[in-house]
């Protein structure tokens, strides 16, 4: 049964699977910290591509090119090369992995199947997709947390802005400015929307959002200081 189980490792296609399961697995670990299956399924799948490693005539630079492909995939998590790293990435892979395991072909020895290589490229590549496609969505969220969550959150006014008062927002009594029209009050119970904060200050203008678009514009006129009228000295 052992010789048997060896007997299939020595396989360079089950070699090749295993050595890309272990890298697969380490990357996916890497991506999703925490995430247990994928790295205990890696280090598995490790420790039994080295356990046929030296009775496998591997080419060693095509080994460090394939270990060169896994790192780029990790720095491409973490860099914004916006998926230049992985093609290069897969680009290592289908050159080490030919040299790792076909250097051997002149003297007969088994070779790799190009359709395993194929097919084990095409899974690593929407694998690797897949994670960027999370990490670009990610970065493209709002931000939630910290002072910039806070820009854009609509609060009620509880002590009258003339210009500086008091605001609630998200349950909690924040210190305001009315930076929008400092000489024009604004009453408590209205909604104001917050662009800016400055230490524990919220800087806010008045919140028009419910307001129909026609009545947000007259309200903006009536805002603006009329120009006094032109005599003949004006130039």
């Amino acid at each position: 049964m052992a010789h048997s189980l060896i007997g299939l490792l020595l396989d360079p296609n089950i070699a090749f699977i295993l050595m890309m399961l272990a890298g697969m697995g380490i990357y996916l670990e890497v991506s999703h910290p925490g995430a247990i299956v994928p790295g205990m399924v890696g280090a598995i799948a490790l420790a039994l591509f080295l356990l046929t490693l030296g009775s496998l005539s591997v080419n060693l630079i095509g080994l460090l090119l394939v270990v060169i492909g896994f790192v780029l995939l990790m720095l491409d998590v973490r860099l914004p090369s916006h998926g230049a790293l992985t093609v290069g990435a897969l680009g290592a892979l289908a050159l080490g992995s030919l040299l790792s395991f076909n250097a051997t072909s002149a003297i007969g020895a088994p070779t790799l199947s190009l359709w395993v290589l194929a097919v084990m490229l095409s899974v690593v590549a929407a694998i690797a997709g897949l994670v960027l496609l999370g990490v670009i969505r990610s970065l493209r969220l709002p931000v939630t947390t910290g002072a910039q969550g806070l820009i854009g959150q609509v609060a009620t006014v509880t002590v009258p802005l003339a210009p500086s008062g008091r605001v609630k927002l998200l349950g909690e009594d924040w210190a305001a400015k009315n930076v929008a029209a400092p000489d024009e009050p604004i009453e408590a119970g209205q909604q104001v929307r917050v662009v800016a904060v400055k230490g524990l200050t919220l800087h806010v203008e008045p919140d028009f959002s419910d307001i129909p678009p026609l009545m947000r514009d007259l309200r903006l006129q009536a805002r603006q200081p009329l120009l006094p009228p032109r005599t003949r000295n004006d130039t």
